[in-house]
């Protein structure tokens, strides 16, 4: 008796901008089962492709109605992070700084100076006063980036 079977990587086209990877088993060339299935938003800007929650992955699957954001604004947002991921290369020092502002501890009261110089010796200086306003937006965005 021969026995032709095997197993191997797969990928299908859920949607145009939606696709699943998979291993799987096949018996006679015809795939049996698959298994770790993962599911990827295509990025269409030449950035990386993100993966999608398998939740989301199984419900596009299936064919059903899924609640995120439309695919324009995922590609909006996948473009935003590009942009900011190229302007924080750029500019390796901010970050250094911003992290040792926040550990100090940005407080109701500090005072944030803004100063900008135009390679024509132009300068245009503003500051900002915190307020309970803005330690709320900073609690919000820190507890985003923390995934809570």
């Amino acid at each position: 008796m021969i026995f032709i079977g095997g197993v191997g990587n797969g990928m299908k086209e859920l949607t145009p901008e939606v696709y699943m990877t998979y291993m799987y088993f096949s018996f006679f060339f015809i795939p049996i089962f698959k298994w770790n299935k993962r599911y990827f938003f295509r990025n269409t800007d030449g950035g990386a492709d993100i993966e999608l929650p398998k939740e989301i992955g199984r419900q596009i699957e299936r064919g059903e109605t899924v609640n995120m954001l439309n695919f324009s604004q995922m590609s909006k947002v996948m473009e935003m992070k590009a942009l900011s991921d190229r302007f924080f290369s750029n500019h390796p020092k901010l970050m250094p700084f911003m992290r040792a502002v926040s550990e100090s501890g940005i407080t109701e009261g500090s005072v944030i100076e803004i100063s900008v110089k135009e390679p024509s010796g132009k300068e245009y200086i503003t500051n900002l006063k915190i307020t309970q306003d803005d330690m709320m937006c900073f609690e919000k965005l820190k507890n985003m980036k923390d995934g809570q």
